[in-house]
């Protein structure tokens, strides 16, 4: 049985599934909003959740082993989009919430059927 070493996965990143970033995208060029304009779901999860959710999709929660490696100089904390203008002005709202967007891209992987 292999097992994923991780760090503790207290770090928390913003998401965002490649669908909903391409939408994002046309929204953005469709609109007539110029200026800077941050791409993202604006709302950051701990990693360990994440891999919690990837694990349990695939049945291997037994396999993951938070806190094995240590977090690379640097690493920051917490990487988080303000969403505010994307969402105000361009009036874009994700497709996906973070559980789906793994669902899909397991399912498209042929990871999950």
């Amino acid at each position: 049985m292999r097992v994923a070493a991780c760090t503790d996965g207290l770090q928390r990143r913003d998401f965002l599934h490649s669908a909903d970033v391409a939408g994002a995208l046309v929204a953005l060029l469709a609109s007539p909003v110029e200026g800077a304009v941050n791409i993202g779901s604006g709302r950051a999860v701990a990693l360990r959740d994440m891999i919690g959710q990837i694990a349990a999709l695939l049945g291997g929660a037994g396999r993951v082993r938070l806190g094995a490696r240590p977090r690379p100089d640097g690493d920051p904390a917490l990487i988080e989009a303000d969403v505010t203008r994307l969402a105000e002005e361009v009036g874009f709202r994700p497709r996906f919430d973070l559980q789906a967007g793994l669902v899909d891209v397991l399912r498209a992987e042929g990871a999950l059927r």
